[in-house]
């Protein structure tokens, strides 16, 4: 049966569904199923057999295949047949509900596994098709909420008040745990899990909407001061991107002075979600104790896996102006056994966004520590959702 194209307003008002205007429907060949798009979208016909995935513009299955929805994307995968590889959807744009679509289905009877997109946060449900492996690079495992492949990290270094001169020392960690080969990940991380880093710029115009795309994960690596609140138009932009990109499963890491910032109230909603700011510290060198929550432990936690217990060394120690172990959904990792406050915390983000946070970091040699490095690279992986 060859496909017919009619305006939705016709189709939708004999189907009894309501639809956008703008949009068009097209009748799915033999077996198919029909998809509504919203406004301005459109879909074409599926092959015989063939059903649609939702979101962007969709491309026809293969005969006796179901293609992967792809919601916010440019392009569903499409399935094979009975041998052919399904592929997920490619560059797919994360700023739709659930960011990847799932990795498209093998056909029945097919023999080879589906990939996931390969483009954009990989946050859709995605699986193997029938008879298929789990999904590929870009895609969503079966089993859980992993991701795979490279990404991308932007790393917010700007000083309205002091500046640390470990900066640069820590950004080429950052720069180094990047390039860390597989072989040398820590466990329990998935493979290919390399990053690059991009030093944002000092007027914020990174951090628009349209740019953040491009990264899973932002850096606060020492930066003070009301960055974003006394930034301009640039500065009130950048901080609603910031909320819509975390609450979009976007990752959030920072050391030491991350939480020397936007202190006035002007922007509550970051303190709200890295658990809130720093009032005083002890002297630089500080000696101390950190002190693995069994919790954690018990948990196998792979933020601090591997992390020596207890870890004894110095800093500059902050105290802040709550105890963030008060809040919902964040979990306390560390803390310092002379007082028991936080220095290592986590926090779940409704919409799948992670932030890691440990309050040390102020002197250049603590980012030569082996304990160190491995805690952040840790925390980075498990932020961005590749850490088993």
């Amino acid at each position: 049966m060859k496909s017919l194209a009619f305006g939705t307003s016709v189709l939708c008002a004999l189907a009894g569904l309501a639809c956008n205007d703008g949009s068009q429907m097209v009748v799915t060949g033999s077996g198919g199923s029909m998809s509504v798009q919203g406004s301005g979208g459109m879909v074409t016909s599926a092959g015989t057999g063939g059903n649609q995935g939702s979101g962007g513009m969709v491309v026809s299955a293969g005969t006796g295949g179901s293609q992967g929805s792809a919601s916010g994307g440019t392009s569903a995968g499409q399935s094979g047949g009975t041998t052919a590889t399904g592929t997920g959807g490619g560059n797919i744009d994360p700023t739709g509900t659930g960011g990847v679509g799932s990795g498209g289905s093998t056909g029945t009877g097919g023999t080879a596994a589906s990939t996931g997109g390969s483009g954009g946060r990989a946050m859709g449900t995605g699986g193997a098709g029938t008879g298929g492996t789990p999904a590929g690079t870009g895609g969503s495992v079966a089993t859980g909420d992993l991701r795979s492949g490279p990404f991308k990290m932007l790393v917010l270094s700007k000083c309205l008040e002091f500046a640390h001169d470990s900066i640069m020392t820590g950004q080429t960690m950052l720069m180094d745990l990047g390039k860390t080969s597989d072989a040398m990940l820590p466990a329990g991380a998935v493979p290919g899990s390399q990053f690059t880093v991009t030093i944002a710029k000092d007027d914020l115009s990174d951090f628009s909407e349209a740019n953040l795309k491009n990264y899973e994960i932002i850096f606060w690596m020492n930066p003070t001061g009301t960055v974003f609140s006394s930034g301009g138009v640039n500065g009130t932009a950048g901080m609603a991107a910031i909320q819509k990109f975390m609450e979009s499963g976007g990752a959030w890491g920072g050391v030491h002075s991350a939480t020397d910032f936007e202190k006035t109230g002007k922007w509550k909603w970051f303190q709200d979600t890295v658990g809130g700011y720093f009032n005083s510290h002890d002297g630089d060198g500080t000696a101390g104790t950190v002190v693995i929550q069994a919790a954690a432990l018990s948990a196998d936690n792979p933020v601090i896996r591997g992390i020596k217990n207890p870890w004894s060394t110095t800093d500059e120690w902050y105290y802040m102006n709550r105890n963030p172990e008060t809040l919902p959904g964040y979990s306390i990792l560390g803390k310092l056994s002379s007082d028991m406050r936080p220095v290592i915390w986590t926090h779940d983000i409704s919409g799948g966004g992670r932030m890691f946070y440990t309050i040390r970091g102020h002197n250049k040699k603590v980012f030569a520590e082996a304990d160190f490095r491995k805690l952040v690279h840790q925390g980075i992986l498990w932020a961005v959702h590749r850490m088993k």
